[in-house]
């Protein structure tokens, strides 16, 4: 999925639609690498962050915040510090936008009946 978000902002870029939601020097031309090092730095950021859990004894399900919610755009983040000097204004804006989105979806989600529970 990282690969086609990074492909799909490509063509928006190329084509100059929504260009006002990309980092300014993101070069999407290495799309490929791009989407490639953000999707593997989330599942990587998620994998540490299960391990984590799971050796401080926290059983599946349960809440670990604030990592349940920031362990996929940090390992992102880090990953494609490989291509991309993320601005700090950007990197703080992901984590923040990350943090409050996670939470708002899942409850909706709760409250909809889509997920058993809030987080």
């Amino acid at each position: 999925m990282g690969i086609i978000a990074a492909f799909l902002q490509h063509l928006l870029k190329t084509h100059d639609i929504a260009v006002f939601l990309q980092p300014p020097g993101l070069d999407y031309s290495n799309w490929f690498w791009l989407g490639s090092l953000l999707g593997s730095g989330a599942l990587v950021g998620d994998a540490v962050k299960s391990c984590f859990k799971r050796r401080i004894r926290i059983k599946p399900g349960e809440r670990f915040l604030p990592w349940d919610q920031l362990d996929f755009v940090l390992g992102s983040l880090i990953f494609v510090r490989f291509v991309y000097a993320v601005p700090f204004s950007i990197f703080l804006i992901a984590i923040a936008a990350s943090f409050l989105l996670h939470i708002v979806t899942n409850h909706i989600g709760f409250y909809l009946g889509i997920r058993g529970e809030k987080w």
